[in-house]
């Protein structure tokens, strides 16, 4: 999917200007108005620039879109609280993207990031607010959806509008809550299991020194490097492109080093990561353990890419959205490299002819 340009002849900039003009009563040519213009434009810089939290929030919300786009479920993803907006009942919000998927239709969401200084914090959001965005979305006949990101979890939420009451003055949303009604699937998000652990393989040359002094140290040259998966070499192209994507962006709790030696030669070094293990019996039971939601992973990338050293230093990245993430083939059945995608399915995301079978 293509990020296009927003505003390449800054149009934006002379709808500012009138704005400036029309209230201080000056004609947008005169060199007055400009200098208005450019006393608001850098008190705002400052003022955003300087408020943490809200470059956390702009961020969350282009994060949002390039995660939906790079997922490959969206055919268009546009903003939809930006330009002249007229409404006859004169207090209604609009959300923040308009979305076309390929299966489910439209939606409208409204993005919001919340970090929980306190594990079990609820999100809130006042009635009243939500009303208008609602009320916004009946007009157009779409539905609305609240994307939250629990941002101390690295984790995405996407939630059904009908479900929260406006009549409620303050609505508290907890977060077993939005993950239980969570719609990510909706966008092609899915959680990714794979049999652990994968390991980053460095060989030895054999054809060179590699013996292991009295220390256990040694001075030896690579001849090859590679990636493995559950101990076996990752050959397929497209397998090793998805090894390296979970490997750099999947959820490990546990990094092992291991070196392989023979007869006091080095065979190979292996650095090998391991996911958390869940702590109930029947999920040990399970062939697979699970290493993130596709949406995280392209989350931790769009992070990496806009904040390398910690501190935000932009909210868009220079990558497209199709060079984050990666594109599984829904056939996909693995030589080495064994997945297991699970896909959310609410009663709202439920197809009418599942819903009829059930």
């Amino acid at each position: 999917m293509l990020r296009h340009p927003v505003d390449p002849k800054n149009f934006s900039l002379i709808q500012s200007i009138d704005d400036i003009a029309r209230a201080n009563q000056l004609p947008i040519t005169e060199n007055k108005t400009q200098e208005l213009l450019l006393e608001k434009l850098t008190s705002s810089l400052r003022e955003h620039v300087a408020h943490g939290a809200r470059l956390h929030g702009f961020r969350t919300q282009s994060m949002f879109a390039h995660v939906a786009a790079a997922m490959g479920e969206c055919l268009i993803i546009k903003e939809e609280d930006g330009g002249a907006f007229f409404d006859i009942a004169g207090d209604l919000k609009q959300p923040d993207f308009r979305i076309v998927t390929r299966q489910h239709g439209r939606m409208l969401v409204e993005v919001k990031n919340f970090y929980q200084k306190k594990p079990h914090k609820k999100y809130t959001i006042k009635g009243k607010y939500l009303h208008s965005l609602k009320e916004y979305a009946k007009l157009n006949e779409i539905p609305l959806k609240i994307a939250i990101y629990w941002a101390r979890w690295g984790c995405w939420t996407l939630l059904e509008a009908n479900r929260l009451d406006v009549n409620t003055p303050t609505i508290e949303i907890t977060m077993d809550y939005a993950f239980k009604h969570n719609e990510m699937s909706l966008l092609g998000d899915h959680m990714i299991g794979t049999v652990p652990p994968l390991s980053l393989r460095v060989y030895a040359d054999k054809d060179k020194p590699r013996n292991l002094s009295a220390n256990g140290k040694t001075l030896f040259t690579v001849k090859k490097a590679c990636v493995c998966a559950d101990d076996i070499e990752v050959v397929d192209p497209l397998e090793e492109r998805i090894t390296w994507f979970l490997i750099l962006n999947g959820t490990w709790n546990d990094i092992f080093e291991y070196a392989s030696v023979t007869d006091n030669l080095l065979n190979y070094l292996d650095m090998q990561l391991r996911p958390e293990l869940p702590n109930d019996e029947a999920s040990n039971q399970e062939p697979f353990t699970i290493i993130g939601t596709m949406s995280q992973m392209i989350s931790n990338q769009y992070k990496l890419s806009t904040s390398p050293n910690g501190p935000i230093t932009s909210l868009i990245p220079n990558q497209q959205p199709d060079e984050f993430g990666i594109l599984i083939p829904h056939d996909y059945v693995g030589k080495t490299l064994k997945l297991w995608r699970l896909y959310q399915q609410t009663d709202s995301t439920v197809s009418p002819e599942v819903k009829n079978k059930e």
